[in-house]
């Protein structure tokens, strides 16, 4: 596993930009300065000024929307995000590329927040933290982008079952549906609004770089297309104006042979390309 990650991130001796590392970093960094600020000093600062409240975006706080990812209430919490994160996250930033990841990370966050925000508009108390999220929405691309690739899950966290991607994430829709409208909606703390929104984001990125993908594909064959017609539309008018000089060269010293020698002289050949100068000339 460390030789394997090594080559991810290395390239001719250095460390390579890797995006999966920032997002971690970062949460791990934030948690950490969080809880010493909790225990040491007795002061929420972190939680209470990047967490997602409902008076802070009615307050205009907008940088909640993205902040509040890098929040987390516990160790559990952070670290079943960084699980699905590191082992989801590194297969799109290998197949895709990091920005690829951090456009999913962020989009799906913000569809979340923001469906979070439209159920909780009433309860001014309400707050969301967490990368769950952004993880999901990561989760729900990687279910649809790599539908043929089989998972391996751990039923009961002991049993392993094979199952595809995509009824894997079936499952968890349900499951974080199920909790909605039982749990949150009847005042759980848990976000299962922001966990379906995040899902929501994972397959609307997954849907718009599949079409513009298509699309770019169609559009580039069509320029390719009309630029080979036009290559060649200007390739046979080049062969004509030179096949055309070299007959004009030609008829100028027949019509100088006939000139000094008379008609008579001329071959066959020679009679032939005259008897064509008509057709050239009105072409």
């Amino acid at each position: 596993m460390a030789l394997e990650m090594r080559k991810i991130f290395k390239i001719r001796g250095r460390y390579s930009w890797s995006a999966l590392k920032i997002l971690l970093g970062l949460m791990v960094f934030i948690f950490t300065i969080d809880h010493i600020g909790i225990v040491w000093f007795g002061s929420n600062f972190l939680a209470h000024h990047l967490s997602l409240s409902v008076e802070g975006l009615r307050a205009g706080n907008l940088w909640q929307l993205v902040s509040y990812l890098f929040i987390h209430d516990g160790i559990w919490h952070i670290f079943c995000n960084a699980i699905v994160l590191f082992f989801i996250g590194k297969l799109i930033e290998q197949r895709h590329g990091g920005r690829r990841l951090l456009e999913l990370f962020f989009i799906s966050g913000v569809t979340g927040a923001l469906i979070w925000f439209t159920v909780n508009f009433n309860r001014p108390s309400s707050v969301l933290l967490g990368a769950s999220a952004g993880c999901l929405g990561i989760f729900s691309y990687f279910c649809f982008a790599c539908e043929n690739r089989p998972m391996i899950f751990l039923l009961f966290f002991v049993i392993p079952v094979r199952i595809k991607p995509r009824i894997l994430l079936a499952i968890a829709t349900g499951l974080e549906a199920f909790c909605f409208f039982t749990q949150e909606l009847a005042g759980g703390r848990v976000a299962n609004s922001a966990h379906l929104g995040g899902i929501l984001g994972g397959l609307i990125c997954y849907y718009f770089y599949h079409y513009h993908r298509r699309c770019t594909k169609i559009i580039r064959e069509k320029l390719m297309k009309h630029r080979r017609t036009t290559n060649a539309t200007d390739d046979s008018y080049k062969l004509y104006i030179k096949s055309y000089s070299a007959q004009r060269s030609e008829i100028d010293r027949i019509l100088d042979k006939i000139n000094e020698s008379g008609f008579n002289s001329l071959t066959e050949a020679e009679r032939n390309t005259l008897n064509s100068a008509k057709h050239l000339m009105h072409r």
